[in-house]
């Protein structure tokens, strides 16, 4: 049944999204949570000294940069949940559970390596994307800018 794919929701100033496809309003509704969840965390310095990849097959991986973090932050990261008990899962993933991390490329890693400089990345984190795709081998898209602190949507 078609209208069980949509369904109607408000959004922050009462707006009505009539006829929204569902899982579109849902992510809306995780949008609300993971905002409300990092208006506390102001924007802060982040450095990045390490490249590392997570394989996928025998040639293809993503390439992603390692922050530098303080031992007792790096478990806080990964006990978060930033307002989301029902995705626990990243944690639990491999033996090290959760890896905080920038990702750069889905790429080979010998390609990526020959191209990234050794030396520390640094920057202001005022900002985080949430990304997502429709099917595995579907590019990521931006579904929201999510600003640091209590500015909210960026």
């Amino acid at each position: 049944n078609e209208s069980d794919e949509y369904d109607d929701y408000c959004v922050g100033d009462g707006e009505s999204v009539k006829g929204a496809p569902r899982k579109y309003n849902r992510d809306i509704r995780e949008l609300e949570i993971l905002i409300q969840s990092v208006n506390s965390i102001e924007p802060f310095k982040i450095e990045f000294q390490e490249l590392d990849y997570f394989l996928f097959g025998k040639s293809s991986s993503t390439v992603w940069l390692k922050p530098k973090t303080e031992p007792n932050v790096e478990k806080k990261e990964k006990e978060s949940n930033f307002g989301f008990q029902e995705f626990d899962d990243l944690i639990k993933v491999g033996s090290k559970g959760f890896e905080p991390h920038l990702s750069l490329a889905q790429e080979a890693i010998k390609k990526f390596s020959k191209i990234f400089s050794n030396e520390p990345i640094k920057f202001e984190l005022k900002e985080i994307y949430w990304i997502t795709r429709e099917g595995y081998n579907d590019p990521f898209k931006i579904f929201a800018k999510i600003g640091l602190g209590k500015d909210g949507i960026a």
